[in-house]
């Protein structure tokens, strides 16, 4: 069975939230229909197998805007595209850790 990518979410306080990305959603972001190269930070997830990047608050909001401006392109995963870019809007996020398998 192959898994999605962790998001290990770090607070200011250091508590760790964890969510996924399903490989579907992976899928439909890195698929021709999207223009995904054109967004920097969203690039450094590309690679499946071979993510491991921590996003700071700096660039995290980079991330999330890649990640907001890519959804008019999604159509089967919508949902858990906005779910995933909700969670990282939280305030008290200190960094964002992408891990594959």
């Amino acid at each position: 069975m192959i898994m999605g990518l962790d998001l290990l979410i770090i607070s200011d306080n250091n508590e760790i939230g964890r969510l996924e990305m399903t490989e579907n959603l992976h899928s439909e972001i890195f698929s021709e229909k999207t223009r995904w190269s054109s967004h920097k930070e969203l690039r450094k997830i590309k690679d499946y197998y071979k993510t491991n990047i921590t996003f700071t608050k700096k660039n995290l909001n980079d991330f999330i805007s890649d990640l907001s401006e890519i959804k008019i392109s999604i159509e089967k995963n919508k949902d858990e595209l906005q779910t995933i870019i909700e969670k990282l809007k939280d305030k008290e996020i200190k960094s964002l850790r992408v891990t594959g398998d």
